[in-house]
């Protein structure tokens, strides 16, 4: 996305300006909680240019490929990949509990590194990252040091709660590796 910035901003922006619009708009009675897209022309190219892929390879080989549909110059997206929810505010949660796992893979062969931003939230149901109670916290950074799986290498991610801080603990599923990164409040 920052090489199409960089090179579209035109294009960018407007793209950019009708996602904010039509996320703040999502009826699930109307939409069935799906957005509809225009995909600029510059994007695909630039998918294209970047990955050695077409923009409908790069989407099937994320980690939402079920969850984001291709149609000619459009995308469709279920609203509901917008937040994944690791623990509402208000929630009770024990020290250093574990919450459930969830799975991540490369999008590329030859990734070294997968990237979440972490956010927090005053709203018990958030719906996207761009609400006025929704605040970026951290970001975490998985390091992939052996590609030789290519997108085959999968990772389970568990988010443990407790104190001032979250614990994110990470395991590399095909080597059993484990590395954990705290999350700060307070800093």
């Amino acid at each position: 996305m920052g090489a199409f910035k960089e090179s579209h901003m035109e294009d960018y922006i407007d793209l950019f300006r009708d996602f904010e619009i039509k996320k703040r708009d999502i009826s699930t009675k109307k939409s069935g909680g799906k957005i509809n897209l225009r995909m600029p022309l510059a994007l695909v190219e630039t998918v294209k240019e970047v990955t050695g892929k077409t923009i409908k390879e790069t989407i099937l080989g994320s980690a939402y490929g079920e969850r984001i549909k291709h149609h000619g110059d459009k995308i469709r997206v279920d609203a509901d990949i917008v937040i994944e929810l690791r623990a509402r505010v208000g929630e009770k949660v024990k020290l250093s509990q574990e919450g459930q796992e969830s799975t991540t893979t490369p999008v590329f062969a030859s990734q070294n590194t997968i990237g979440f931003e972490i956010y927090a939230s005053l709203n018990p149901n958030p719906t996207h990252t761009t609400e006025k109670e929704c605040s970026k916290i951290g970001y975490l950074e998985i390091p992939i040091d052996d590609t030789s799986l290519g997108k085959d290498r999968e990772f389970g991610v568990r988010f443990i709660f407790g104190g001032t801080e979250i614990e994110v603990k990470v395991e590399d599923k095909a080597d059993k590796r484990v590395f954990r990164k705290r999350v700060d409040f307070l800093g």
